[in-house]
């Protein structure tokens, strides 16, 4: 069963990680509102890209830059090809 790996690093170290696995992806598209999954995608989170990526096998990341209490993170949202 794929995971999807989802990491949080602080000036290139690592500050936390955890996994899911991506079945979760497709119940995601049923629950939140599309608004949100467009907001997601716009900001560097695509649900779409990632379910296209499971179903074809392959790999997929993306990292976003986010502003927590003042200190600059990157959050990783991967795929590891199966």
């Amino acid at each position: 069963m794929a995971r999807v790996l989802v990491e949080k690093f602080i000036a290139g170290r690592p500050e936390m990680h955890f996994s899911f696995p991506s079945q979760l992806l497709g119940w995601a598209t049923v629950v939140l509102p599309r608004s949100a999954l467009v907001s997601l995608a716009g900001r560097g989170i695509d649900v779409s890209a990632l379910l296209r990526a499971r179903k074809r096998g392959v790999r997929y990341s993306s990292a976003i830059d986010v502003l927590e209490k003042g200190v600059l993170k990157r959050v990783v949202v991967s795929l590891p090809q199966r």
